[in-house]
């Protein structure tokens, strides 16, 4: 079923990347804007967002996909989503904080990837914009099914961890950074640190995939994506793209009960 507690996630793991940042051009990864930022999180979540692109279609699209639209005076709470329809969206992460896609370095709608201000996406206070109106998810809950996109996002992370049995957060924590070369379907799914302590989803995908021993530990690089390939039957070359064939085949497993 869809769950905003990922959806929200994403928004704040993404701010929390220097990776990313303000980007009208590549506004779908790496770099984000303030809607694509905010739709991103949804399908992350498993929320069908319909044709929803931008601030201008999201309230119509969202309405009438179990979102309901209140006055921008509503008490706020960490889940609902603040809209201008025709410049401006954010994501509350509380009921006084915001996550959002603000500007790039140079002000304008683009600039280098990645934040180079730590204000390019970030997290602050809430403000009037001033805001159109909340839009409060309420709608009944949905089978749940991933996108079968070829990026590894919070989503699919989720129902990973809940097919192999560990704890579900939608992350994949304590990665190698050197290994951040092999995940370019990473939608910031992943905590890279310079040193490691592994991930308990990452040494169960390990052992279901035919890894053994000392491979088994927990960091998700190159070895265990051939291994994973080979698994899912995908080419072998040790790298998930943007997208990824691997991680579409993932997806479907899933879908299909799991691994």
């Amino acid at each position: 079923m869809p769950s905003l507690e990922i959806a929200v996630k994403f928004c704040e793991n993404v701010a929390k990347d220097d990776a990313h940042g303000y980007s009208q051009y590549s506004r779908w990864g790496p770099d984000y804007d303030c809607s694509s930022l905010v739709i991103s999180g949804l399908k992350a979540g498993g929320f069908d967002v319909g044709s929803a692109t931008y601030t201008g279609n999201m309230r119509s699209q969202l309405s009438a996909r179990g979102w309901t639209v209140l006055n921008p005076s509503v008490a706020k709470k960490r889940g609902d989503i603040l809209l201008n329809d025709a410049s401006h969206t954010a994501m509350m992460i509380s009921a006084s904080q915001l996550v959002q896609a603000s500007k790039s370095e140079t002000g304008g709608i683009t600039g280098k990837t990645g934040d180079q201000t730590g204000r390019e996406i970030w997290t602050c206070g809430y403000y009037s914009f001033p805001w159109n109106c909340v839009l409060r998810y309420a709608g009944a809950a949905t089978d749940g099914a991933l996108s079968v996109d070829g990026y590894l996002g919070t989503g699919t992370v989720y129902a990973l961890q809940k097919s192999l049995g560990t704890a579900q957060d939608g992350i994949i924590s304590s990665q190698w950074i050197g290994n951040r070369v092999y995940h370019q379907s990473d939608t910031s799914c992943f905590e890279w640190v310079s040193k490691s302590t592994g991930s308990d989803v990452v040494k169960a995908l390990q052992r279901k995939i035919g890894l053994s021993g000392s491979d088994v530990d927990g960091d998700w690089g190159k070895a265990t994506n051939l291994a994973l390939q080979k698994y899912l039957g995908t080419t072998q070359d040790g790298y998930l793209s943007s997208p990824s064939d691997a991680i579409k085949a993932l997806q479907r497993k899933l879908n299909a009960g799991g691994l």
